[in-house]
């Protein structure tokens, strides 16, 4: 059971200890790659509950931010390996002691379990965990050596046909496009439908109802087991989880682990100090998200409760006090009188500023956040444009934010296929085209989005007025300063499609 006392432990169900049994720790870990088929029944703590698992967190964040910036094979290698290093170490069989072997892959299988729980109480949250675990495995299991890779296939017995010499002489003129010897290639075949992306991007030969695969390829068809197992136990996991939510302990943290932004702080972005009339202003480099409430905002004078709290907070760790909050809103809601606007909205804005209630200091809300909360309904205006929109105008607010008409379909198709985070990285880099992509954060919070954008905008100016003085440098000092403490000149606010 739970408990919220530091000396009670966690218990599953099971009579498995904590500490691993090294007498048959091979046989329970006998590899470091998994197809996490048995869940722990072990003892742990309660914070060793949620630390593993905010340690594969942070690897499966890694992974993703390197595949936003269109790493290549061997960079995702590089970077798993750094992550795994510095957060959730898992050596292969030859490089340690069997004791630490199977800590590492007791670990690393109790953490993937946890962070299943976390991430299956909604589709996306579901869709985003598949994601970057199969792309987790993936990694894994390329990087394998050989002999490992094989004895962890064999344990598998995924249902694959080895194509017989008579059958490859039969096929060789088909074959023949796939490998330079079909005499000495090994072949597979398994029924198409296991092999749709292979079939879709025409790697592979099909007669029969079968898909026949080049030897390297039947690691394809692992990948895509391991994607049909994940998506399969997800699906079950959220049905289970009415009965964990019973528990009022447990529930929090999973609820606050699928939440979790692992990115910069950007609390410590908050160095400098705006005005409510710089606002309008700073809004030509503020994200889709934030963009499109502030111009709900100037053109109705009105925003719902979830839109105020997701684009106060916002403004809150741009740099707007609370004083200067009070104003901004109070000429924003030019319809509502100060009667009404003393009693229904002024203590929201000075509760989120830790003036009310119980006074905690809110930080502004992370793209995961938004994405994953509470969605927009009719009149609303907050959430992710990259999820709540539709295509037709998640285009328009591409547009209106900047964006190249030919960058347009590519952002959008993003958005379509769930990678809202990508898109709206791919919808920055469109609309800062001077800057290398290599150079592009990529997007993980509304903050992150604008003090990198009011950055680029500060450090191109001040190479416009180099040249403009001959090469003698300038001084930039305004009375605007950015989320990171830069002082910002009204030249330097501008729009963002011309970066």
């Amino acid at each position: 059971m739970f408990s919220n006392r530091p000396s009670r432990r966690l218990r599953g169900t099971g009579a498995i200890s904590a500490t691993p049994d090294l007498t048959t720790s091979t046989a329970q870990y006998p590899s470091r790659l998994n197809f996490y088929l048995v869940p722990p029944r072990d003892v742990v703590s309660v914070e060793e509950f949620e630390t593993c698992a905010l340690d594969r967190l942070r690897v499966l964040k890694a992974l993703e931010a390197a595949q936003i910036r269109n790493k290549t094979e061997d960079d995702l290698k590089k970077v798993l390996d750094a992550a795994e290093e510095e957060h959730l170490p898992l050596h292969a069989n030859r490089t340690g002691e069997i004791a630490r072997l199977d800590q590492e892959r007791h670990r690393d299988n109790m953490s993937h379990f946890v962070l299943r729980l976390a991430y299956a109480r909604s589709e996306d949250l579901r869709a985003w965990f598949v994601r970057q675990e199969v792309l987790l495995f993936r990694i894994r299991l390329h990087r394998e050596s050989g002999e490992d890779r094989n004895k962890f296939l064999k344990t598998l017995n995924i249902a694959i046909e080895e194509v017989s010499r008579e059958e490859k002489a039969e096929l060789r003129d088909a074959l023949a496009r796939f490998t330079t010897d079909v005499d000495k290639e090994l072949f597979f075949k398994v029924h198409w439908t296991r092999m749709l992306d292979l079939v879709g991007k025409r790697k592979c030969y099909v007669k029969g109802g079968y898909a026949y695969l080049v030897g390297k390829d039947h690691l394809a068809l692992v990948v895509n087991e391991y994607r049909t197992h994940l998506v399969e136990q997800m699906q079950l996991t959220a049905r289970f989880l009415p009965r964990m939510d019973e528990d009022e302990r447990l529930e929090p943290v999973l609820k606050n682990m699928s939440q979790q932004y692992l990115g910069k702080d950007e609390s410590n972005h908050v160095a400098g100090r705006i005005s409510a009339g710089d606002v309008d202003k700073l809004s030509l480099h503020f994200p889709p998200c934030m963009r499109h409430m502030h111009t709900h905002l100037k053109q109705q004078g009105h925003l719902k409760y979830h839109g105020r709290e997701q684009y106060g907070l916002f403004l809150k760790w741009l740099g707007l006090p609370v004083e200067e909050a009070l104003t901004f809103w109070r000429r924003m809601f030019r319809h509502t009188s100060d009667d009404k606007f003393g009693k229904e909205y002024a203590y929201k804005i000075r509760h989120n500023y830790g003036l009310e209630g119980k006074r905690a200091n809110y930080k502004a809300f992370s793209c995961v956040h938004i994405i994953t909360r509470n969605p927009p309904s009719v009149g609303d205006h907050h959430g992710c444009p990259f999820k709540h929109f539709s295509p037709d105008n998640l285009a328009s607010a591409m547009v209106f934010q900047g964006a190249p008409e030919s960058e347009i379909p590519g952002i959008v198709e993003l958005a379509r296929q769930g990678h809202y985070q990508l898109a709206c990285t791919r919808c920055f880099e469109a609309t800062h085209p001077t800057v290398p992509r290599d150079l592009v954060e990529p997007i993980e919070h509304p903050n992150q989005y604008t003090r990198q954008s009011l950055r680029i905008a500060e450090e191109q100016m001040q190479v416009q007025q180099i040249q403009a003085s001959g090469g003698a440098s300038s001084s930039t000092a305004g009375p605007v300063s950015s989320g990171g403490g830069e002082p910002i000149s009204d030249a330097m606010v501008v729009d963002s499609s011309g970066i």
